[in-house]
């Protein structure tokens, strides 16, 4: 089942946790043009020989080093007209 919120609803959301959490008012859905979302994305480096070629599959393509993969901070904007999905299974 996917769970569709637009970036209002989390907002709304957002503004009762802080309420109920710290006693806090505030209007996070009035007033802010943009939010913006900071994440980690992973990069994977090519797999390399000892004279620094990088290491093709059968098929041509580099071979992928997890073992070396690095994260690197990102930040992105998040619109009014943005929204955020969530995929959940059933449970028996």
């Amino acid at each position: 089942m996917k769970l569709e919120l637009a970036q209002w609803e989390v907002m709304f959301a957002l503004t009762n946790y802080i309420k109920e959490e710290y006693g806090m008012e505030c209007d996070l859905t009035d007033g802010i043009d943009e939010a913006s979302i900071q994440y980690q994305k992973q990069i994977v480096p090519p797999k390399k020989y000892k004279n620094g070629r990088p290491i093709k599959n059968e098929h041509g393509y580099p071979v992928l080093d997890y073992k070396n993969a690095t994260y690197e901070d990102r930040i992105i904007s998040w619109g009014e007209t943005d929204s955020i999905a969530v995929y959940l299974t059933s449970i028996p």
